[in-house]
């Protein structure tokens, strides 16, 4: 009996195919299991109404970059919601890093970190000064411009309010696709918005 051996480019194209992403819970209520897991909650926009505010602490340019594009083209252009980049550190409600946090499971994720200011409650919970941690020990999930893309589409989605779907949606764990469905824009962002 012949034994098949994996090329490491065959295995590299693998994980590229499958991501690797933590699990989602709505914030402030039952979590599910896995360490880290993204924490999906509204932020301070659902209450004010108008901008959902990024601020970006020194994120390498392809990861701020694809960010923009997506807070721009996924989210500004085609919701009611308004998303903008901003220098205020301390009024940002979703803060974005990168970095290489080591082989945890995830890719990337959401939290809403201690200390942090929180109101309201389950389904509508909301965190000011999430995290977006992109985990750049994953080379072979920011290494074109699409799965970057993705990857800011769908955590994005999350400190918006929204769960891993099945969709054609970033929210979907099984395709690369950088755009929300229209799913996710009429049932779950414009009304709120």
């Amino acid at each position: 009996m012949r034994r098949r051996r994996l090329s490491v480019a065959a295995i590299v194209f693998t994980l590229a195919l499958v991501p690797v992403v933590a699990s989602a819970s709505n914030f402030g209520s039952t979590s599910t299991a896995g360490s880290p897991q993204s924490g999906v909650s509204l932020s301070r926009v659902h209450y004010q109404g108008g901008t959902h505010y990024v601020y970006f602490n020194a994120v390498e340019n392809p990861q701020y970059v694809a960010t923009v594009q997506r807070m721009g083209l996924a989210y500004s252009s085609a919701t009611d919601l308004n998303m903008a980049v901003t220098s205020d550190h301390a009024g940002a409600d979703v803060i974005v890093y990168d970095h290489a946090y080591g082989l945890n499971g995830a890719v990337a994720w959401v939290v809403c970190p201690g200390g942090a200011t929180t109101w309201g409650n389950h389904p509508d919970r909301a965190c000011h000064g999430q995290q977006l941690r992109y985990n750049l020990s994953y080379p072979a999930y920011y290494d074109t411009s699409l799965k970057r893309e993705y990857l800011a589409c769908h955590e994005l989605g999350h400190t918006v309010g929204l769960r891993h779907s099945n969709h054609q949606s970033c929210m979907n764990l099984s395709i690369t696709w950088p755009s929300l469905s229209s799913h996710d824009i009429t049932q779950h962002i414009n009304p709120k918005y």
